[in-house]
Parts: C-alpha cells; sequence; structure tokens
C-alpha cells in the first residue's frame, strides 16, 4: 500500500455532534490522480469547492502543532459504498495513527471504513474522469 504526504490540519466549529473538521488540503487531487472526480463529499472545510474533511471530535496535546497542520504519510482506498447520496467511500489508511503521533487523539469521527476502530474515511460520490 502506498503512503503519499497528505496535508491535514484541524479546523474548530460549532457543531452539534463534532467540534471540529480534519481537513486534507491535498486529497482531492490525490483522488484526481487516480482518475476519479469528487462530485459530492460528505463534508469540505468551509462548503462546495473547498478542501475535502470529516466532522470529528478530538483532544489534542498543548505542544501539538494543531495551528499549522502536518503532512502525514496516509494511505487512500477507494472502497464501494451504496446509498442515495454516495458511491465510494474515501479510506483514510493510517491517518488515526498519524494524527496520535502528533498529539491529536481523534474520539470519534463521522464515518469509519466499517465501524468502530476502522480507518477514518469519507462518504464520497466519484466519477470517473474521461481522459482527453
Amino acid at each position: 500500500m502506498k503512503h503519499n504526504l497528505l496535508r491535514t490540519k484541524i479546523v474548530f466549529t460549532q457543531g452539534k455532534q463534532y467540534c471540529s473538521k480534519i481537513v486534507f488540503d491535498n486529497l482531492e487531487q490525490r483522488i484526481n490522480d487516480l482518475g476519479y472526480r469528487v462530485r459530492r463529499a460528505e463534508a469540505r472545510e468551509s462548503g462546495q469547492g473547498t478542501a475535502l474533511a470529516t466532522r470529528s471530535m478530538i483532544r489534542s496535546a498543548p505542544c501539538s502543532d494543531i495551528d499549522n497542520g502536518w503532512d502525514l504519510p496516509v494511505a487512500v482506498q477507494l472502497i464501494p459504498h451504496q446509498n442515495r447520496h454516495y458511491n465510494t467511500k474515501i479510506v483514510l489508511v493510517g491517518l488515526q495513527e498519524s494524527l496520535a503521533v502528533q498529539g491529536v487523539e481523534v474520539e470519534s469521527c463521522e464515518t469509519r471504513e466499517c465501524g468502530l476502530d476502522t480507518a477514518i474515511a469519507i462518504r464520497a460520490k466519484l466519477s470517473r474522469m474521461h481522459l482527453q
């Protein structure tokens, strides 16, 4: 499994269930590099056209460089997921462990690969890019 650096930062929000978002500045480009276009995603940093994200509850150590973000080694897997809105789960293998090294503990998040204690994921609707 190929681990590339994923530019990751934490943004605090006023959500009812989740108080933060984990934002991925270069994830959409990585998905494009795999030949797919993101048509819809369950969360973005601040609306359409901004970076992909996932809603979360986090706890960070005081020494964590949470304001600047990190380039983390994370593998991206695309797995089929069918419901009314989405056709894919973007699975972020190694993200939780990489955040822990930075002093950030993910207590809960909106989507996981297949249940508690599995990899953090984002539900999305993807389409194949047409090559010119």
